[in-house]
């Protein structure tokens, strides 16, 4: 029994070892020698005794069948000796007996191909025999049948037992961690932290132990067959081909591995070189990016999106090369999932290409970067990302919008940020003042407002443009510069306050932009006298 209880505990290693008997070591091959194709063995009692071939008017399946039918025969019957096993020489052929049953025939063809004559291939066969129908009828008898059902019995004891076992270690593992979950719970409620997060964790634990368990279960299970399969001689065939349907396919594959390991090799030099060449791409434009390598007509900020287009050209051309060497790259069902998969990518990925290919050309037009003040069509906004498909925008209104590249290429780009940084960027707003406010007070009232307001500055100086004569007023233009771009819209209104302000403070009407009719005093002209109005100031010309 100590002999059973040692394999159940050894566990998978039975799945390496082969198969056991009972009372002695039997081995059965799952594939046959080359030289042994067309030999099929010869089982009694899930023994391979040795393998036989056809023979002229039989098969090697014919045969195979009919000896076991008769050596299941005598193993059955006890009166006949078995010392009565005898080889029986004839002028064509040695024949095994046994009393009156004839065994089998051993021709000189047959032992030709053992490298043996007729004769000492039929004793060794004879032998052979003799030894496994002692085994058998020994393993027949009484008492062994009862010692094995009593193993089956004991056997099946401890796996119930381990079943038991197995279950209430789950409920007590799912149990400690539903107590630890709901502690990290209860503390992340007290931090403010989300907890839907959190009331997940029980269900995954809780599958990750069933899934645990029932891969232990399903192990001692199949171990559990499998002995007791190899107890009772007359199913140890099974044991074996239950055997085989693990061994079998780890063999295939261990097989498979072993003719692999060249490409395998090739496979991971190619890995280990095109990791160390991205590595030192990586080094090269992060120094062009910090500034420390500089090449002429490269600029910086295309340090990183070069990087990121060479590295992926470099994986593309070593997945070329090692495309051949892959394990099963030139079977039907490989090629065909790469057709497939072609066809869906050219299929569906014309547009994607097309934002790809415009947002590289976006990059090294330097049309605009992270953090301009840019309108693409009728969008203004901040750029706050730009990635390979869509270009990232944010209005002042905190939306964000997402361009694709292939728009941005086709349509016209204003960049509020570029010529900011170093001319300053020039705000402009309109205002129509009667002919009746002398123009140089309209100026100084304009420059006044520019000079009141924030963000514009000092230095260029603001300045006004006339733009229009019109019928009942006349269109000036205010233009200031300003160095920040991404406040457009705040000095704009605080611009605008200001010109009402600085308007409403020296009583000049803004009468645009309709005309109801004439004030009281003349509005034809201006009297040369009212010329310099604060807070206009008379230039040198002037004077």
């Amino acid at each position: 029994m100590h002999k059973y209880l040692l394999i159940l505990l050894m566990g998978l290693g039975i799945l390496a070892g082969g198969t056991t008997g009972f009372a002695q070591e039997s081995t059965a091959p799952m594939v046959a020698p080359a030289s042994e194709e067309r030999r099929l063995p010869l089982v009694l009692d899930g023994d391979t005794l040795f393998r036989i071939g056809r023979l002229k008017g039989y098969s090697a399946e014919d045969r195979v069948k009919k000896i076991t039918e008769t050596l299941e025969e005598l193993a059955n019957d006890p009166l006949v000796p078995i010392d009565s096993v005898h080889v029986v020489e004839t002028a064509i052929s040695s024949d095994i007996t046994a009393g009156e049953h004839l065994i089998m025939t051993v021709t000189d063809e047959e032992a030709a191909g053992r490298g043996k004559t007729r004769t000492e291939l039929a004793k060794d066969y004879a032998g052979k025999i003799r030894a496994a129908l002692a085994h058998s009828r020994e393993s027949r008898s009484v008492p062994n049948i009862l010692k094995r059902v009593l193993y089956f019995l004991i056997l099946t004891a401890l796996f119930v037992g381990i079943f038991l076992l197995g279950n209430r270690i789950q409920a007590r593992l799912a149990k400690r961690m539903n107590a630890w979950v709901e502690q990290k719970t209860l503390a992340a409620r007290a931090e403010a932290i989300k907890i839907l997060e959190a009331t997940r964790v029980p269900r995954f634990l809780a599958v990750l132990v069933k899934l645990t368990m029932l891969s232990v279960f399903m192990v001692v299970l199949y171990l559990y067959l499998y002995i007791s399969l190899q107890i009772f001689p007359r199913s140890r065939a099974m044991a074996d081909r239950l055997l085989g349907y693990v061994v079998e396919p780890l063999q295939v594959l261990t097989d498979a591995l072993v003719i692999q390991i060249p490409k395998l090799v090739f496979l991971a030099v190619l890995i280990v070189m095109a990791v160390y060449i991205v590595r030192g791409l990586r080094m090269l434009f992060d120094a062009i990016e910090r500034g420390t390598i500089s090449i002429s007509g490269f600029f910086p900020d295309w340090a990183q999106p070069t990087f990121k287009i060479l590295r992926v050209l470099v994986f593309v051309l070593f997945a070329v090369i090692a495309f051949p060497y892959i394990p099963g790259s030139d079977s039907p069902a490989f090629k065909g999932i790469s057709v497939f998969i072609g066809v869906l990518v050219s299929l569906g990925s014309s547009s994607a290409i097309a934002n790809m290919v415009a947002g590289i050309s976006l990059l090294y037009r330097r049309a605009f970067r992270v953090g301009d003040r840019v309108r693409i069509g009728e969008i203004i906004g901040d750029v706050t990302n730009m990635r390979l498909q869509v270009t990232h925008l944010e209005t002042i209104k905190n939306e964000e919008i997402t361009v694709p590249n292939s728009v941005i290429l086709g349509s016209s780009v204003t960049n509020y940020s570029a010529l900011a940084r170093d001319k300053g960027l020039i705000l402009h707003t309109s205002v129509t003042i009667g002919y009746d406010t002398p123009w140089r007070q309209v100026h100084a009232l304009l420059e006044l407002a520019a000079q009141r307001t924030s963000g514009i500055l000092k230095t260029p100086s603001p300045f006004v443009l006339q733009t229009v004569l019109n019928d009942f007023y006349i269109t000036y233009e205010l233009n200031a510069y300003t160095d920040q771009p991404n406040r457009m819209a705040i000095i704009y209104s605080d611009l605008h306050r200001n010109i009402q302000d600085a308007f409403n403070e020296f009583e000049v009407q803004i009468m645009s932009p309709h005309y109801w009719g004439d004030r009281a005093v003349s509005t034809t002209y201006v009297p040369r006298e009212k010329w310099y109005e604060p807070p206009a100031m008379k230039d040198e010309e002037s004077l």
